[in-house]
């Protein structure tokens, strides 16, 4: 499998998800954001999450296109896939920031769309990370999950929309961006190293010599 996307192969994912957004699907910056479930204690299967990303049963013009949809996936699963691995996980550089604080949270902004995929890939394996956390960890999964969703939520774009926005609430808007990268780091660490705690449990259960 190549390692890249082309152009040519994202402007057909977009091509692909664009019309499907009605029945569930998202567009190419929220399956950015989806795909951080990569970051998950327990490894999810691309047979779950692919109905959550594409739509459920996603209508294909041809099999030629079946696979190049998920070949095109599978591609970015594995580049973030492989940032967490290395503890480097980071925005798609898609996704850059607009001067502008606030503008980043309004809908059709990178980081907003972005956040939105992430908190929905979130609030589906929340019972998977609370299970896997202790209390005191979980804590700081909430935490985290509030810094990355945030430019994403409605409810906290709504509370800006209904008032002007005042210094200490840009002021606040603004930490949560400066925040974001941490947030991500937190997040791998917490999430790849449950991970491979229990894989390595499971290899020293199943050695002869245990």
């Amino acid at each position: 499998m190549r390692s890249k996307l082309t152009k040519h192969d994202e402007k057909a994912l977009i091509r692909f998800l664009t019309p499907r957004r009605a029945s569930g699907a998202l567009d190419l910056m929220e399956i950015r954001g989806f795909l951080l479930l990569a970051c998950c204690p327990e490894t999810i299967r691309p047979s779950e999450w692919l109905p959550l990303g594409v739509g459920e049963a996603p209508e294909y013009s041809s099999m030629e296109e079946a696979q190049a949809v998920l070949e095109s996936l599978m591609i970015i699963y594995n580049q973030i896939n492989g940032r967490v691995f290395r503890r480097q996980p980071r925005l798609p550089k898609e996704c850059r920031l607009l001067p502008q604080t606030m503008a980043n949270f309004q809908d059709g902004a990178a980081l907003h769309r972005w956040s939105s995929g992430f908190a929905k890939a979130s609030a589906w394996l929340q019972d998977v990370w609370q299970d896997a956390l202790s209390e005191e960890d979980y804590a700081e999964y909430l935490a985290i999950h509030a810094v990355l969703g945030a430019p994403g939520q409605t409810a906290y774009l709504e509370a800006f929309e209904n008032a002007p926005v005042t210094s200490s609430e840009e002021e606040h808007a603004k930490l949560c961006l400066r925040m974001i990268p941490k947030a991500m780091m937190s997040l791998a660490v917490l999430g790849r190293g449950l991970r491979e705690s229990t894989f390595q449990e499971a290899q020293d259960s199943s050695s002869p010599h245990h």
